[in-house]
């Protein structure tokens, strides 16, 4: 499992829109937490909202 990291505007393309394999992310949206997972350069499933754990689990490995 990789650790998170740090998504920058300059990294954003290789980090993520480049990416080989899905990526979470978490844009940071501080009242309702927000998770976007990206497959293949686009936007995928959306997580919006407090969710517990196997909801997480089960939404990151459909992406995968």
């Amino acid at each position: 499992m990789s650790k998170p990291i740090e998504i920058t505007e300059q990294s954003f393309k290789e980090e993520v829109l480049d990416s080989d394999i899905p990526v979470l992310v978490d844009y940071g949206i501080r009242s309702i937490p927000t998770l976007i997972i990206f497959k293949n350069g686009a936007p995928g499933d959306q997580i919006v909202g407090a969710v517990g754990k196997n909801i997480l689990v089960e939404r990151i490995n459909k992406s995968l």
